[in-house]
């Protein structure tokens, strides 16, 4: 049988949500290419739209191990055991966002995952004076709020850019699944939201800072490629 267990147990569930640019879905993208994770599964869901296509990380000219041509769907889940890693990538829109974030909510508790973060963007044009300030296009937030200097391994600048909850109630006006997936937060689940400041269009740039940020709070050394994305 092909079949195995998979647990999430003490592991950090990294996932994106849904934006402006698609940036934290090209930083998933980057994060399961340059560390090589395994598929481990998909979640089956009516809150996003049913897609199939040839598979995504597939590389060029090398052939899968079991020789047979992968598939990917809408929202599939990658795993590294050893780095205690899980990664939810979703490929098609969510079409009804409240209704998805709770069941992604349920999945996440019935996993036991120790901590969630959540890749977004939110939209440029809602920059004020602090913002353009700032050296970097990133901004976090961490909710609940444990500690206000509690900056989660971000690196500097990073650790600048923490927005106050009135801030972020500004930026998630433009920051598509974002809102839901934090409205709908269970209270026992810690999430840190990591987001860029971007528009639409070209932004690798952005893409990279968020990879960036990604590896060090989780303690990898890798560097960002644009290779890395299918």
């Amino acid at each position: 049988s092909n079949t195995c267990t998979v647990t999430f147990g003490e592991n950090t569930l990294v996932l994106p949500a849904v934006s402006i640019g698609n940036v934290g879905e090209l930083a998933v993208d980057a994060l399961i290419s340059g560390l090589q994770l395994k598929k481990v599964g998909f979640l089956d869901t009516d809150t996003v739209l049913p897609s199939c296509m040839c598979d995504a990380m597939a590389q060029p000219g090398r052939e899968r191990e079991d020789g047979n041509y992968g598939l990917t769907t809408s929202v599939e889940v990658f795993q590294s055991v050893t780095r205690k890693l899980t990664v939810l990538q979703i490929r098609a829109p969510v079409t009804r966002r409240a209704a998805f974030a709770k069941a992604l909510w349920k999945w996440t508790q019935a996993g036991k995952f120790c901590d969630v973060i959540l890749l977004g963007s939110a939209s440029a044009h809602i920059r004020n004076e602090r913002d353009f300030e700032l050296p970097t296009p990133l901004r976090y937030f961490r909710i609940p709020i444990l500690d206000s200097n509690d900056c989660f391994g971000l690196p500097r600048p990073i650790k600048d850019a923490g927005c106050s909850p009135m801030e972020l109630c500004r930026y998630l006006k433009w920051a598509g699944v974002s809102v839901p997936l934090l409205t709908e937060r269970p209270e026992n689940v810690l999430v840190t939201y990591v987001f860029a400041l971007c528009s639409e269009g070209q932004n690798l740039p952005v893409v990279e800072a968020l990879c960036q940020a990604v590896w060090q709070v989780l303690g990898i050394d890798a560097k960002f490629s644009p290779q890395n994305l299918p």
